[in-house]
């Protein structure tokens, strides 16, 4: 009987002692985040740490949840409040923004109520080189659309009618629209400026540009003669021709020219000179025209034009052609050491589903063929470098030939190249204070329908617009600014907070931006808001 009553008065104690030790771990799990001021999560900042450092722990927790990406790509918003919950712990309300990048990205302007101002830097990537007055500029008004300010919006139906450029002068510049691409929102400009920061005035007025010299609006769009489209361009969006501007950006005294097809500037045979210029040849005959100029510049020259085949006959073909004249000049001395002449041509040739391209310099071809490339833009870039050789200096002339499809959007590149060393009594020192001059002279334009009797259509090609001028490369730095004031969330408001009826006022905030599969990018916010007693 002894021995049982001490086992029992023992087993009693055991009793009270796991009872004890149980009160005094519940005690403790409930007093685990007063005494160290973080939720009981399994994030590693269970340690002592910041409030803004915690933020960034559930923010990188977040986002390292292989669901993350795919429940913004899928839109599942409601996905978010399990995901959040689960890595926040309970001291803290939460609110979630994920937020298209473009949204979040303003431009720097000054705002009136008859324009919005914003300044660009044009940087040329050439050096060495002494800048010539006009630049071609890529600009995506899309992208400016998108961060102008609200009221404001660059016209796209007749592309940039509405916008003004000026120096930061004040002084007005001349421009013209080469081309739009309405589904990449890419605007290729031609402005009359040296690389230097400029200003693109966009007008309240979604029509007429706003000119800051007279503080009037204009009555015409492109305000010419200041701004003003290509010929394909006026022709593509309905608007007059006499609104081609590339007369007023290109001076020919600066190496530039562009071709409006007249009777002053151009010859023709079997055809009539005319803006656009239309070649149209019947079975047997041919046409031609050719511009007399001369244009010279130190460095690549670029012969440019936009052109469309509306029909065409098997077996006959469209020739463009030039003489090409490279002047080695002494620049201590500034004496002409070394000339020589070398014919450049491009041909297109016709099947009757593929049409073959041939690029000849000298003596040299290099051929593409293809189905029928219906609208496109052309670049020839004609390169000429120098070197020593056996008693003289060998002249290299290397073209190429970019073709851009304004209907697909891919491009084809041919290029070739022809040497001559030409004899002089130049040391090699000397090749050391040498430039290259491009000199061209004239263009010529033919096509040609072959005999065959068959065909009750003739060869129609159309040259919208031709224009010659030295490489500009160039890019420009336009300032923006990001707003953190998450303006367009993605997330519903009833998945955005953990509780949505409190009033919201963060105490820490933590920002990364991410890339989801399809290439878009996004602004993601975390924010914390401590609730009372935590």
């Amino acid at each position: 009987m002894v021995l049982m009553r001490q086992l029992l008065i023992r087993g009693q104690a055991r009793i009270m002692e796991a009872i004890a030790a149980t009160v005094i771990i519940l005690v403790l799990a409930l007093l685990m985040p007063i005494l160290f001021k973080t939720p009981t999560t399994t994030l590693q900042s269970e340690v002592q740490v910041s409030e803004e450092e915690y933020a960034y722990n559930v923010l990188y927790d977040v986002y390292a949840n292989p669901q993350f990406l795919n429940y913004i790509s899928q839109g599942d918003w409601s996905a978010f409040r399990p995901l959040m919950n689960s890595v926040i712990g309970p001291q803290y309300n939460w609110f979630l923004c994920i937020e298209p990048i473009d949204r979040v990205l303003n431009i720097s302007s000054s705002v009136t109520h008859n324009y919005v101002a914003i300044p660009l830097q044009i940087i040329s990537s050439q050096s060495g080189i002494i800048p010539y007055p006009y630049v071609e500029v890529k600009l995506n008004i899309k992208t400016f659309n998108l961060l102008l300010p609200p009221g404001f919006t660059i016209n796209t139906t007749w592309p940039l009618s509405n916008v003004f450029f000026t120096t930061q002068n004040n002084t007005p510049i001349h421009w013209w629209l080469q081309r739009y691409n309405p589904i990449t929102g890419d605007a290729i400009l031609w402005l009359n400026t040296p690389p230097t920061k400029i200003i693109m005035y966009v007008s309240k007025n979604s029509t007429y540009p706003y000119n800051p010299i007279s503080n009037t609006y204009c009555k015409t769009p492109y305000c010419p003669p200041y701004g003003g489209l290509s010929a394909f361009e006026a022709a593509s969006v309905g608007a007059p021709v006499g609104l081609d501007n590339g007369a007023h950006v290109f001076n020919l005294n600066y190496g530039a020219q562009y071709f409006g097809f007249n009777s002053v500037n151009t010859q023709c045979s079997g055809a009539t000179p005319s803006t656009p210029l239309v070649l149209s040849t019947s079975e047997g005959s041919s046409a031609s025209c050719s511009s007399n100029f001369n244009v010279a510049v130190v460095g690549p020259l670029e012969i440019n034009y936009i052109s469309m085949p509306i029909s065409e006959i098997p077996g006959s073909s469209l020739s463009l052609s030039s003489n090409v004249v490279i002047s080695i000049i002494n620049t201590t001395s500034d004496t002409t050491i070394a000339t020589t002449s070398i014919p450049i041509s491009v041909t297109y040739t016709y099947g009757s589903s593929h049409e073959y391209i041939t690029l000849t310099v000298g003596s040299n071809t290099a051929t593409a063929s293809g189905t029928y490339v219906y609208l496109s833009s052309s670049r020839l870039i004609i390169t000429p470098t120098t070197s020593s050789c056996s008693g003289g200096i060998n002249i290299n002339v290397t073209v190429s030939l970019l073709i851009h499809n304004y209907l697909t959007g891919t491009n084809t590149l041919l290029q070739t190249s022809s040497t001559q060393c030409i004899l002089t009594s130049m040391t090699q020192q000397g090749l050391l204070s040498i430039v290259p001059v491009v000199r061209l002279n004239g263009l010529s334009i033919t096509q040609s329908s072959p005999s065959q009797y068959e065909y009750v259509y003739n060869t129609v090609n159309t040259i919208y617009d031709l224009w010659v001028a030295p490489s500009t490369n160039v890019s420009y730095i336009t300032p923006v600014y990001t707003n953190y004031a998450c303006i367009d969330n993605v997330i519903p408001p009833q998945y955005a907070y953990r509780f949505p009826g409190i009033p919201f006022t963060p105490t820490a905030e933590a920002f990364t931006v991410v890339q989801l599969p399809n290439g878009s990018y996004y602004l993601v916010m975390i924010g914390l808001q401590r609730l009372g007693g935590g």
